[in-house]
């Protein structure tokens, strides 16, 4: 008996070595919208936003190209690469001892193959000053204000695009 006591310990610890790791688990992230509010978020940006680029552009600056302008209209990240990112700037903000991690979106523009300027995007990670003290903001009840982490690198090399309309499949 003595014996199989710890031959049975053993073999949950091997088992529980080796077995497959369960996903993570999550919380369900705040503003998330269906199908139907992407598909009109995604038709607003190309009435109004994106048309506008794209008239200005070939009425000011495309002056003599026989190719009219089309701006970017997408961003693609792999998920990989996203999540590699954000354990990326986890990993360095520790290091640092940053608090109350965040990542800003910027619109942004950088020019393609050809020479031409066009929409991207870039993520640029966040924290919160020590000093910070939560605020009052008109779009949030309650917020503190992050500043962008500048020593730690942003991210930007997703592709870009003119994808077909946003179907949501």
């Amino acid at each position: 008996m003595k014996t199989i006591q710890p031959l049975l310990i053993l073999l949950l610890i091997l088992i529980t070595a080796f077995s497959t790791p369960s996903e993570k688990a999550y919380e369900k992230p705040i503003g998330l919208i269906d199908k139907e509010t992407a598909i009109l978020y995604e038709k607003n940006y190309v009435n109004h936003q994106y048309k506008y680029i794209n008239e200005y552009v070939n009425k000011h600056l495309s002056e003599g190209s026989n190719t009219p302008f089309k701006d970017n209209r997408e961003v693609f990240f792999t998920l990989e690469n996203l999540e590699n990112y954000l354990a990326y700037v986890k990993n360095n903000a520790k290091t640092k001892g940053y608090k109350n991690l965040g990542i800003r979106i910027y619109f942004a523009a950088k020019k393609d193959t050809e020479g031409v300027y066009k929409s991207t995007v870039f993520l640029s990670p966040t924290h919160q000053p020590s000093s910070n003290k939560a605020t009052r903001n008109s779009r949030y009840s309650t917020s503190s204000t992050n500043v962008n982490t500048t020593d730690i690198m942003a991210l930007n090399y997703g592709s870009s695009g003119e994808p077909d309309e946003y179907i949501g499949n």
